[in-house]
């Protein structure tokens, strides 16, 4: 559905869209994790993008994101929570597809692979419940940039990294 989708779109993009100019962008975003089965209250991710721009309409993009190490309890239904410290690291590819809202706004879709990576420090996690919360699969999201200028643009973005888990983020991008 996906493949469908992203071909459709690349179809039905206005001609002219592929003639702008291109560029390579470095953004820096923080946020938020959300992760059901583990309290993620205190994990403050750092999120750093690097990305090029074909056109107007499509671009690459890497990214990496870490979390300090933070205190957290993993909830499973029918047993106690643990209490434990983990990390929070993941990296990924993106092909964004990017829609003009008017002259300082645009509206981003992201489709891609992620890698998701938990360290429990706690020796009481067992491997079963590490493998849980650890993924490598597709993802998603989508944002909104407002341009303030034609260098420095403020993004805001909601990124899916499995069913369970996503990414809530706001930061900067500068062109490079």
């Amino acid at each position: 559905m996906f493949r469908s989708l992203f071909l459709a779109s690349l179809i039905l993009l206005p001609t002219e869209a592929w003639a702008t100019a291109r560029h390579g962008y470095l953004g820096i975003f923080g946020g938020a994790l959300v992760v059901d089965g583990l309290e993620t209250e205190k994990a403050v991710p750092l999120i750093v993008t690097l990305g090029h721009r074909f056109n107007s309409r499509v671009a690459l993009q890497l990214e990496y994101s870490e979390a300090k190490p933070f205190r957290t309890r993993i909830t499973e239904e029918g047993k106690e929570d643990i209490p434990c410290e983990a990390e929070y690291s993941s990296t990924g590819a993106y092909l964004v597809l990017v829609q003009p809202a008017g002259n300082w706004i645009d509206v981003n879709l992201k489709l891609g692979y992620i890698d998701v990576d938990y360290n429990f420090t706690d020796s009481s996690v067992a491997n079963a419940q590490k493998e849980r919360f650890n993924s490598q699969s597709e993802s998603y999201g989508g944002g909104v940039t407002i341009k303030l200028s034609r260098r420095l643009v403020l993004t805001t973005e909601y990124t899916q990294l499995k069913d369970d888990a996503y990414h809530l983020s706001a930061g900067v991008e500068l062109s490079l």
